[in-house]
């Protein structure tokens, strides 16, 4: 008897026991999914957090606090500053004399996309210039001396900013003017075009902008330059770091057609703008695009958020970055992961022109490699400029930087 009922103790105790640890594997389960689920919400937040500060119209993902790459070119720094000071002089005499006319079309969506085109006076209407037209040579030569209180001052633009530092138009000088009309060009000035686009957080009236519009239109090109969207003047909530871009550049790229049939048509772009030269260069564009260059571009928005976020928040992208890229497809329309311009430089076919600097702590200069490397169709070149930063290749080459662009998109233009 005693056996029996020390059995059925036992099978009872057994019982309690796992009925107690059954509960405590309910309690475990419930607490891993509670913690699960805010982990979830969490990551959620801060992904929505991270691509409105990233992408979003209002965001701050363009004001970088980062350490600097160290320059250890002796004089680089000074040079690129005496450079860029020098040139802000020679755009602020151009935009005087050409100050751009307004231009807006509508892209996919309904969104208004705004842009500032600086055109030549053709040989139809060189002798009359009209209110729609920048002025012609010979008109601006004579408004340089005749200044109204309008335009007594002159802006001097900075890279990525204006200053209200003035010079006196009367030291405007022919000169400018007379670099109009170049001599050895391949086609018309007419239907020479260059389309020329901002990098990320900026406008077509950055000064980096300002200063290319100034170089080739003194080469010859009528130049657009258009406001991207979520920038400027161009309506949009997100940016679309390239990808959404391209589609609207080639949209701008009908706009020139339409204005001249017979348009001859370099694109070249800046850090994002970059991007999106290259994204554009993967898709099928018109034979009057005839070649590309691409300043400090990027790979793909993956690679340069992954890096951003190494190395501005200490973060890996598991799972932030993951998250956020599906966000970003709902909220913005594109993805991460499919913005790739070393996927689209792989697919063109039509010249293209690489630039990096070297100390470039946005946008690692090793991309360029990968970049070029990627393009196996049709030609293409690759220029280092060694110590500079981000976008200022153009200011620590000085003549050098022109040289070789305009060198090498005449091989091209008029062909």
């Amino acid at each position: 008897m005693n056996a029996q009922e020390d059995r059925e103790g036992d099978i009872a105790m057994a019982e309690t026991a796992e009925k107690k640890m059954s509960k405590a594997k309910k309690i475990l389960i419930a607490v891993v999914a509670i913690v699960v689920a805010l982990l979830v919400v969490v990551d959620i937040a801060v992904s929505s957090y991270l691509v409105n500060y990233a992408i979003g119209r209002a965001g701050d993902g363009g004001d970088r606090n980062v350490e600097e790459v160290v320059i250890e070119a002796e004089g680089t720094v000074a040079r690129i500053e005496a450079e860029r000071a020098a040139q802000a002089v020679e755009t602020a005499k151009f935009l005087n004399a050409v100050p751009g006319e307004p231009v807006e079309i509508t892209a996919a969506g309904g969104i208004h996309l705004a842009g500032i085109v600086y055109e030549h006076a053709t040989s139809d209407d060189a002798s009359t210039p009209t209110d729609s037209q920048g002025p012609s040579a010979s008109d601006a030569s004579a408004s340089a001396s005749s200044q109204d209180s309008s335009v007594s001052d002159i802006f001097i633009p900075t890279d990525s900013q204006s200053s209200s530092d003035t010079i006196d138009p009367s030291t405007i000088d022919s000169a400018l003017l007379d670099q109009a009309s170049p001599s050895g060009a391949t086609t018309s000035p007419d239907d020479r075009w260059a389309l020329v686009v901002h990098g990320y957080r900026d406008t077509n009236q950055s000064g980096y902008v300002l200063d290319m519009v100034q170089h080739y239109y003194a080469a010859g090109f009528n130049v657009l330059t258009p406001d991207l969207r979520a920038s400027g003047q161009s309506e949009g909530d997100y940016v679309g770091m390239g990808w959404l871009d391209r589609l609207d550049i080639l949209d701008w790229i009908d706009w020139i057609l339409t204005q001249n049939a017979d348009a001859q048509i370099v694109v070249h772009g800046v850090s994002m703008g970059a991007a999106t030269t290259m994204m554009v260069a993967g898709e099928e564009t018109p034979d009057a695009v005839v070649a590309f260059v691409e300043d400090c571009g990027y790979t793909s928005v993956w690679d340069v958020f992954s890096s951003e976020l190494s190395r501005r928040f200490g973060l890996p992208e598991f799972p932030l970055l993951h998250s956020a890229s599906a966000l970003s497809g709902l909220m913005a329309g594109y993805s991460f992961e499919e913005a790739s311009a070393l996927e689209a430089v792989a697919r063109s076919e039509k010249p293209m022109l690489f630039i990096h600097g070297t100390a470039d702590d946005f946008i690692p200069f090793d991309m360029m490699g990968q970049l070029y490397d990627a393009k196996t169709a049709g030609d293409k070149e690759m220029l280092i400029s060694e110590g500079a930063g981000h976008a200022e290749a153009m200011y620590e080459l000085g003549d050098a930087y022109w040289d070789t662009v305009l060198g090498f998109v005449d091989r091209y233009v008029g062909q």
